[in-house]
């Protein structure tokens, strides 16, 4: 006995006769092709082909301008807002960006916390 991996164990001596389905390799062509353009840039990438000079072009010209925006500090996070102060998500925002916490934030958190604790020992 052989094992030739096909989903089944075959006898050595039986000769392979189906061949295993083809699938798809390429999506169907999809009509108003945006080359040019960064879009049209990754559409090639999900059509399997290489992409054209005037999508590399775009492309390129994109990341320069966003490494830019970058070391000029355009691309700067939003600033805190303190909107949600005084509750256990505005704590969590406080949290999640490195600040900390007001007094009306740990105090909902506390809170929180204490409803969270007696829940469980309920339970």
């Amino acid at each position: 006995m052989a094992y030739k991996y096909r989903g089944k164990v075959l006898d050595a001596a039986e000769p392979i006769t189906e061949e295993p389905e083809a699938k798809p390799t390429k999506l169907p062509p999809k009509p108003g092709a945006r080359c040019g353009t960064t879009t049209g840039y990754k559409e090639h990438g999900n059509y399997g082909e290489e992409a054209c000079q005037p999508c590399k072009t775009a492309l390129a010209e994109y990341s320069r301008n966003y490494r830019i925006r970058v070391r000029n500090g355009e691309m700067i996070p939003k600033a805190f807002q303190p909107d949600r102060c005084g509750s256990y998500a505005g704590y969590k925002r406080h949290i999640k960006r490195n600040l900390p916490p007001c007094k009306p934030c740990l105090v909902a958190h506390a809170d929180y916390m204490h409803a969270w604790r007696n829940k469980r020992k309920a339970t």
